[in-house]
Formats: C-alpha cells, sequence, structure tokens
C-alpha cells in the first residue's frame, strides 16, 4: 500500500531547503564602485589583464589626476585623467585588480573579473583601506594582516585570519570600442 506525502511533511523539506539560504554569499560586493576607461588597447598591462588568462594589474588614482595600473612585475603605466573622465570620477575603496582568471567558469568561458584593492579583512575589522599587492601572478597578499588571496579562484583567502573574498565588482569590457566599464 502506497502512502501519500502529506502536507506537513512538504512544508518541513522546504522549511529545511530554506534554512541554508543564510549561508550563501553573493560573489559580488555591496560596495559602491564605478571606473570607466577607454581605450583599453592604450595601457599594455590594462590590455594584457583583460585578454588573456592567468593575468591581472592593479588600477590606483594616486591624486585624481591621473591613473596608475601596474602588473604583478611592477611594470607601470600612467594615464592622464581627462576632463570628460573627470565627469565621471572613480568610486571605490582603495583602487582596483582587473583580470581574466587561468581557471575556467562553469560555462568554458574566461570571465574577466575586477576586485577592489583593500584587504576586506583589515577593512571590515579595523576600517583601514591599505591596499593589498601582488604576490605572484594571481596572488594578492595584505601587507598588514598577511592575507593572502586567490585571483584565479575568486578572490577566496588562501592564508592568514581573512575569511571572506576579495570585494568584487561587475565589469564589462567592449572590444568594438576598447572601453572597460566597473560598477557595482
Amino acid at each position: 500500500m502506497k502512502r501519500a506525502v502529506g502536507l506537513p511533511v512538504l512544508l518541513l523539506a522546504a522549511a529545511l531547503a530554506a534554512a541554508c539560504s543564510d549561508d550563501v554569499q553573493d560573489i559580488y560586493s555591496d560596495w559602491q564602485a564605478y571606473f570607466r576607461f577607454s581605450p583599453v588597447t592604450s595601457v599594455p598591462q590594462l590590455y594584457t589583464a583583460a585578454s588573456n588568462p592567468g593575468q591581472f594589474c592593479t588600477v590606483t588614482f594616486p591624486n585624481g589626476q591621473y591613473y596608475v595600473f601596474t602588473d604583478p612585475r611592477g611594470t607601470s603605466t600612467s594615464w592622464p585623467v581627462t576632463a570628460q573622465q573627470q565627469y565621471g570620477r572613480p568610486v571605490f575603496i582603495s583602487g582596483f585588480i582587473v583580470g581574466t582568471p587561468a581557471v575556467m567558469d562553469m560555462s568554458g568561458r574566461f570571465p574577466l573579473t575586477a576586485y577592489d584593492l583593500v584587504c576586506p579583512h583589515c577593512y571590515e575589522t579595523s576600517a583601514i583601506t591599505r591596499p593589498v599587492a601582488f604576490d605572484g601572478e594571481t596572488q594578492m597578499t595584505c601587507p598588514r594582516c598577511g592575507s593572502s588571496y586567490d585571483l584565479n579562484n575568486g578572490g577566496m583567502p588562501v592564508s592568514g585570519p581573512a575569511t571572506r573574498t576579495l570585494y568584487r565588482y561587475h565589469v564589462a569590457y567592449s572590444q568594438g570600442t576598447q572601453t572597460l566599464i566597473i560598477q557595482n
């Protein structure tokens, strides 16, 4: 004899499935971010990071008059901020990390990614905006707390006291217009 599954059992199963949803962490940060840059091909560090798996660069704004793009080997290019770019001023915590992970995503692509340059552990525990620095080609390390983050694995912490990933932002790159846009 077959028994019908009762409504209470179905409700209990639905409640248990929903109970785990609080543990889910969105991959994109809630912090505000904005950066628009064109032409990407004019800056070798940014063009390489946007076009090649396993390549990353940082974008910083030392005094608001120019951008500095730096690759993991320390090679930098400065680019003056134009009057038009002054209108859409960048919004960030410490700058940006832009690049393409060497590991494919679930769709078999190498998606362009963008993170904030700030160490999330130091920012959340002490409100310190000190930027992380390259420690190899695809790893960033905080000079303050020693936390290291893997850029090929969604900015996940690999050592140190950090328990959360780097702050990740939405990024779009149009090869036709050579425009890169980071925003949240």
